[in-house]
């Protein structure tokens, strides 16, 4: 691939592909975790802006964290937190929660896949059998 001219949503792409292929190696010397986040690029396709987080390899997220956290409020036992759930005919297990995210608060992971979902409280509650207060 040649040099870029202009950065739009197809170059931001490639420009993420590269960086992932990048950061295996750091993460291998390192033993960290690189999560390259969002990308927003500038109307004038001249620039691009991206959030890198690294964490330690092995370490709880801080969405896990957060779940953690507000469980007692959310009215979760300690059990949920780790518990296998079916939910549209799939396995899950929780992955955290966004407090920021008023609706589709909850962080769910599809077993067996690294296919991450957003959803809603109620719905995590009514798949662990959880009765409404």
């Amino acid at each position: 691939m040649g040099k870029l001219t202009t950065i739009k949503k197809q170059e931001c792409s490639i420009i993420r592909q590269k960086l992932e292929e990048a950061h295996k190696a750091i993460e291998v010397e390192l033993g960290v975790k690189i999560q390259v986040g969002n990308m927003s690029y500038s109307p004038d396709g001249d620039n691009v802006t991206t959030k890198i987080e690294v964490s330690l390899e092995g370490a709880e997220s801080k969405e896990m964290k957060s779940l953690r956290q507000h469980a007692n409020l959310l009215g979760l036992e300690e059990k949920h937190l780790t518990q296998e759930f079916q939910m549209n005919g799939k396995t899950f297990t929780l992955r955290g929660f966004n407090p920021r995210a008023p609706k589709q608060c909850m962080l769910i992971r599809e077993v067996g896949t690294t296919n991450d979902y957003t959803t809603t409280e109620d719905a995590v509650k009514r798949s662990l059998g959880i009765k409404a207060a």
